[in-house]
């Protein structure tokens, strides 16, 4: 299995990003478990999975425009999605101050072995996808296991 690169995520690289190639984010609000006031975002690029990070302390901006990117092309009974706009992730509740948003059109695995990361295949491969904390991923992984999420 292939793990991602992980590097910061900066302004310029938020505006050239595809909404549509993230495969899946996560944003902790400001006093959150485990990430506080962070967001990762996962993308393809050049065939390679990518992590984005960000933290609300190192740029307080950049966190804003990236968590309002994520929330208005999400599908969520409580979220009222910016008119307009398409909807690329079902967005998950992960407790504790944490949302994940996993892209629509892409099928994600968990298994009983992955105890604390999704896996997702491409052109053949199988990339690991990590949540910020284990708390994260069993959560969203009992979720998406249920009915609901097949909807």
């Amino acid at each position: 299995m292939i793990d991602a690169v992980t590097t910061n995520l900066s302004k310029e690289i938020l505006h050239k990003m595809s909404i549509h190639d993230i495969v899946y984010a996560e944003s902790t609000a400001p006093g959150g478990m485990g990430n506080s006031g962070g967001i990762i975002i996962y993308i393809f690029e050049n065939n390679n999975l990518i992590c984005y990070e960000t933290n609300i302390h190192m740029n307080e901006s950049l966190y804003d425009k990236a968590d309002d990117l994520l929330l208005n092309h999400s599908k969520r009974d409580f979220i009222n999605q910016t008119q307009g706009k398409t909807t690329i992730f079902n967005l998950y509740d992960a407790g504790m101050g944490n949302c994940v948003f996993l892209n629509r059109n892409m099928e994600f695995e968990t298994k009983e072995e992955y105890s604390n990361y999704f896996t997702i295949n491409k052109n053949n491969k199988k990339y690991k996808i990590f949540s910020s904390v284990p708390p994260v991923f069993k959560v969203v992984a009992f979720l998406i296991s249920t009915e609901e999420y097949k909807k």
